[in-house]
Parts: structure tokens; C-alpha cells; sequence
């Protein structure tokens, strides 16, 4: 008989153990909503950086800005060029 007790008595506490378990689960459910809030709101900052990035990209590439660059590199070119023909 002492043996069945055992065994009923560790029958208790598991059922004991899945009724505590049961009872978290909405807070867990709760928790994963709030996180997946989160996730979503940090996705959405995360297409905003990505939209503003390519429009940097665009912007960077344009003819304008390649014509600006160009035109200081020449400038400082010219410079270093009167200064490197002075020097020698």
C-alpha cells in the first residue's frame, strides 16, 4: 500500500503542477502580446531608417551632388597642382 500513496501522491502533485502551469498561461499570453507590440513598433522604425536611407542613396547619387564633387576635387587638384609646380 505504501507504494500506491506514493504513486498517488506524485499523481497529485503533477496535476498540481499543470493547474499552476495552466493558470500562467495568459500571462504569458499577455507578455507575447506586449512584445510583439514591441517587434512591431521597432519594424516600423526600422522601415522609416531604411525609407530615409534610400532617399539619402538617391539624393547622394544625383548629378548635382556628382557635379559638386567633382568640382572641388578639381579645385583642390588645381591647388595642389600650382603648389607641386612652384615647389619644383
Amino acid at each position: 500500500m505504501g507504494g500506491s500513496k506514493r504513486t498517488l501522491e506524485k499523481m497529485w502533485e503533477e496535476d498540481e503542477q499543470k493547474r499552476k502551469e495552466l493558470l500562467e498561461v495568459p500571462s504569458i499570453v499577455a507578455e507575447s502580446h506586449e512584445l510583439i507590440g514591441e517587434l512591431k513598433a521597432q519594424l516600423g522604425n526600422s522601415r522609416e531608417t531604411i525609407a530615409s536611407l534610400k532617399k539619402q542613396i538617391v539624393e547622394s547619387n544625383s548629378i548635382k551632388v556628382k557635379l559638386q564633387d567633382y568640382f572641388v576635387g578639381g579645385l583642390v587638384g588645381a591647388i595642389l597642382g600650382a603648389i607641386l609646380a612652384k615647389v619644383l
